[in-house]
């Protein structure tokens, strides 16, 4: 369960950080 959760976490962590970058050029 660790471990799925910590997949997870980078998972959405990276589309979080996509979606920053995106935001600060637009």
């Amino acid at each position: 369960m660790h471990k799925q959760l910590t997949f997870e976490q980078r998972h959405y962590i990276n589309i979080a950080r996509n979606n920053d970058k995106s935001m600060r050029t637009i």
